[in-house]
């Protein structure tokens, strides 16, 4: 239970996170060409750094209404991410390089170590890996299918190992250009959550 509930943490992240209005590639003109995952990598890792604002619902079936939650996300290369949450409450949520700190309204921390936790890791790979561009970090635990052209793509990550399938079904993040603007989350259980993020710029 208690990794449970460390995946659903980061899980708001994207974890980280994650994401940055949801466009979907059948949104684009026909005429134009497909992009290759080479290419949206390389778009996506020529960003540093990133700010945003982020909405999000988390639609679980043992509640009647989703949850709803906003703030701001940002992100700087190579492997620093932070979620910090204003609604319903305040939250900090910060991973830089192996360590994930939750700090809560109060002002308590939690430190979580990663690498002793491989797959809540694996959770933060998919958003920093996109984020970065980097898919060797993506097809450590994912299948990564891309959809859609350089302008308004669509990922679509499939976990290829048994216990993070066990969490996640499928991850979708679709974007525009080099901003991913909306990330699809549904879990294994049939529980799913919606993350929209605008580009501070």
């Amino acid at each position: 239970m208690a990794l449970r509930r460390h995946c659903v943490v980061v899980l708001a992240v994207v974890i980280l996170t994650a994401p940055l209005l949801g466009c979907h590639p059948s949104r684009a003109e026909p005429q134009a060409s497909p992009v290759s995952l080479a290419e949206l990598m390389h778009n996506l890792a020529s960003v540093p750094q990133r700010q945003a604002n982020f909405s999000e619902e988390k639609h679980l079936s043992a509640l009647d209404q989703p949850l709803v939650a906003s703030g701001e996300l940002s992100y700087r290369r190579p492997s620093y991410l932070e979620k910090l949450t204003k609604i319903p409450k305040p939250e900090r949520l910060v991973v830089d390089g192996d360590r994930l700190t939750i700090t809560d309204a109060a002002g308590a921390e939690r430190k979580i170590d990663l690498g002793n936790m491989p797959e809540l890791g694996a959770f933060v790979d998919l958003v920093r890996g996109t984020l970065a561009g980097d898919l060797a970090a993506l097809q450590r635990h994912y299948r990564v299918d891309i959809e859609g052209t350089a302008h308004a793509w669509r990922l679509s990550l499939t976990p290829t190992e048994a216990r993070l399938a066990g969490f996640i079904r499928v991850v979708r993040i679709d974007g525009e250009g080099t901003e991913p603007r909306q990330i699809d989350t549904i879990q294994a259980n049939g529980d799913w959550s919606r993350m929209v993020i605008e580009p501070v710029h």
